[in-house]
């Protein structure tokens, strides 16, 4: 289990999408080491934890085939609650689709990161 972050909140669920809040407290394990001056969350953190909420909400496998895209808009500060937004589709070639979007629960606006997966 990491330290410092909140269970998830869950804001809206629905077979193909799921919204929750997290919070993540300046003393969360993530935030050790990555950068001591200006303490930020890791993008593999990130993608981590999009990847765990799609298997655990959206019956996403654990093997990631592909990641279609994935954009850091700003980055996630401690004493932070986001806001993971995850929407599922199946592809063409039959695979599941995961699309994602965190974002500042206070501020909705404020974008950290999106982006889109096979899983």
């Amino acid at each position: 289990m990491i330290k410092g972050i909140s269970p998830e909140t869950i804001i809206e669920q629905s077979e193909n999408k799921i919204v929750v809040d997290v919070s993540f407290s300046a003393d969360c394990d993530y935030f050790d080491g990555h950068f001591p001056q200006f303490k930020l969350l890791p993008a593999v953190a990130e993608f981590t934890i999009v990847s765990g909420f799609a298997k655990k909400y959206l019956g996403a496998s654990s093997f990631v085939s592909k990641i279609q895209r994935m954009k850091f808009s700003s980055p996630l500060l401690p004493d932070t609650t986001a806001r993971f937004t995850l929407k599922s589709d199946i592809a063409e070639d039959g695979r599941k689709k995961i699309s994602f979007e965190i974002t500042d629960s206070s501020d909705e606006r404020k974008k950290i990161s999106s982006g889109s997966f096979y899983a």
